[in-house]
């Protein structure tokens, strides 16, 4: 089911839904204004006691949004008439989880593989066995103990 048809239904999740769009559209427009480099990097958190609040993943983007933000505060307030200063909190995301490399097969899938793969060494050596007859004719090996030995 749709959240906007839920909304309709109940009014706090539509006053939410409706708080969550805000956001977004500030969030998007603060990057706008901001340069290209940062914006994986910060979020638009919220607007507290008419400072707004940016969120950075690292020391880093934190100290760029510091130096350049003083700047760009009279275009942020034309966003929102309610800001009058930035703040910039350092927010680390959580690390990714490491990667477990579990081999697990599904049903069959050993047989299968361990099949294809003498499938494959017999078509290899059927494609030599004219070169091994020769091979055999001049040597003490019997050639059809090479083709049993085969298949």
């Amino acid at each position: 089911m749709n959240l906007e048809q839920l909304g309709k239904r109940d009014a706090r999740l539509a006053g939410l839904l409706q708080q969550s769009q805000q956001w977004r559209r500030l969030d998007a427009a603060v990057k706008r204004i901001l340069p290209a480099n940062l914006h994986p990097h910060f979020q638009t958190a919220c607007i507290e006691e008419g400072r707004l609040v940016l969120l950075a993943a690292n020391g880093m983007a934190a100290s760029r949004l510091k130096m350049i933000l003083p700047a760009l505060v009279p275009q942020l307030q034309e966003l929102n008439a309610g800001i009058r200063d930035v703040v910039v909190k350092v927010v680390p995301k959580p690390p990714a989880q490491p990667k477990v490399n579990s081999p697990a097969f599904e049903r069959g899938g050993i047989e299968s593989f361990l099949m294809r793969r003498r499938q494959n060494w017999k078509t290899s050596i059927l494609n030599w066995l004219p070169r091994w007859r020769s091979w055999c004719a001049n040597t003490a090996v019997e050639f059809e103990m090479v083709v049993l030995f085969v298949n």
